[in-house]
């Protein structure tokens, strides 16, 4: 037993304890095991009736482990789920994320748990529908997801699609980062004859406020209704479980950290809505866009390159040092994406050290994410483009950063990488902008 000082109640997480703390003018006994808390000002003990309860590290006297088990809390046993096979096959290959995740309510988090028996049990309207078959991955926090998992997703799952057993393949994924990967793909990928839907939730499925659970539908539902391949998003439209958004996976970007319609189509249409029947899921309806009718069915798929991660996105700020080019220079990156302001533009002491630096390609965006480059309206934009640095239109900033490493990976030859960025692949830079 020993006085309560800051750090130690770390080392006891996940494990029973007794804690004396104050309550009021009198001190009490709890007993119960430590879990992670969100707030470095509370911790939270989970007792033996399963209830969580809080209590302020001001008011812990004294903390010591006890050799006592906490006893397991029984849960309900999923059984196994028959399915149709007669219905068209859909694979859900798992990355990771909330949207594959439920909580272990012996430890009060989220943990990954992904099998089709999981999914069915959470959300059995998806037999009906369909023949479902779950692929585990990995278990990924999208924030550390790098260029080699693109690779290595986009291997999986070319193999996947070569199989030539499925009507579509669904990825469930963290949505932090799923703008990222849903670009990366949709290069590597690029001819894919089967839809490739990204989906992600911003709440756990088991949860009564998930929106996997149509998120996922949505997906299944557009997969078995279209008749084109390509990589896609599956998202809420709005606040309600009633519609959801397909969107091409080049214009798909995260507007708002929480809201469930927090995905939204970037400077062009989405390419569908599924309209869900509440009441009867297969009775729910397909409204494809003009999106969706340019889409080319009749691409063939390659086998996915290497991606080359000497690519930097760079974000200009008031203030910002130029040197910043020569630290790349030295780094040996052979493409900068800058994030100019309004139609392109970075401060003018930044044009002389872009200008001298021959090895490296400078490509520009917008930070305002809505609308496109225009380099030739006021005189800073004018130097920059006679500086080298060429535009990408209405190209969303991490779409052009994914698309710099694919590019990366096929040649480093300046005059060829300026073609292949400038030239759209998967609808992810027009000649005009949708409003």
């Amino acid at each position: 037993m020993f006085k309560f000082g800051i750090g130690e109640i770390m080392n006891y997480i996940g494990k029973m304890v007794e804690i004396v703390f104050r309550n009021a003018l009198k001190e009490d006994e709890i007993k119960g095991t430590i879990l992670p808390s969100s707030t470095d000002k509370t911790y939270i003990l989970k007792l033996k009736n399963g209830y969580n309860v809080g209590i302020l590290k001001e008011n812990i006297v004294i903390i010591k482990e006890t050799q006592e088990k906490m006893e397991t809390i029984e849960t309900i046993k999923e059984k196994k789920v028959s399915q149709d096979i007669n219905k068209p096959k859909v694979l859900i290959f798992s990355v990771g994320g909330t949207i594959a995740s439920k909580i272990d309510y012996n430890t009060g988090g989220v943990s990954a748990q992904f099998s089709a028996d999981d999914l069915l049990n959470l959300i059995p309207e998806l037999k009906s529908l369909a023949n479902i078959e779950a692929y585990s991955f990995s278990n990924l926090l999208s924030e550390n997801i790098t260029s080699k998992h693109w690779e290595e997703i986009a291997k999986a799952v070319y193999k996947k699609i070569k199989d030539g057993e499925y009507k579509g393949i669904i990825i469930t994924h963290g949505t932090d980062t799923l703008h990222y990967t849903s670009g990366a793909l949709s290069f590597l990928l690029n001819g894919t004859n089967i839809p490739i839907i990204l989906v992600g939730a911003q709440r756990s499925s088991d949860r009564p406020s998930s929106d996997s659970t149509y998120n996922l539908l949505g997906a299944v539902k557009f997969i078995l209704e279209s008749k084109k391949g390509g990589v896609f998003v599956s998202l809420h439209s709005g606040n309600s479980d009633n519609e959801i958004n397909i969107i091409l996976g080049t214009r798909a970007r995260k507007m708002h950290s929480s809201k469930r319609d927090a995905f939204k189509s970037i400077n062009k249409g989405i390419v569908a809505k599924v309209i869900f029947d509440l009441r009867n899921i297969k009775n729910s309806k397909v409204e494809f866009f003009e999106a969706y009718n340019e889409l080319n069915s009749e691409q063939k798929l390659t086998e996915p390159g290497k991606l080359n991660n000497k690519v930097y996105l760079l974000k200009f700020f008031p203030g910002q040092d130029p040197q910043i080019i020569s630290y790349l220079k030295k780094e040996g990156y052979k493409i900068v994406i800058i994030e100019g302001t309004g139609l392109g533009h970075v401060a003018d002491n930044f044009i002389d050290f872009i200008r001298k630096e021959k090895d490296i390609v400078f490509f520009m965006t917008v930070q305002t994410i809505y609308g496109r480059t225009n380099m030739g309206v006021y005189s800073t934009g004018i130097k920059l483009k006679d500086a080298g640095v060429i535009e990408l239109k209405d190209m969303l900033s991490e779409v052009a950063f994914v698309k710099g490493q694919h590019v990366l990976g096929k040649t480093d030859k300046k005059a060829e990488i300026i073609d292949l960025m400038t030239k759209p692949l998967f609808f992810e830079m027009g000649n005009r902008t949708e409003e």
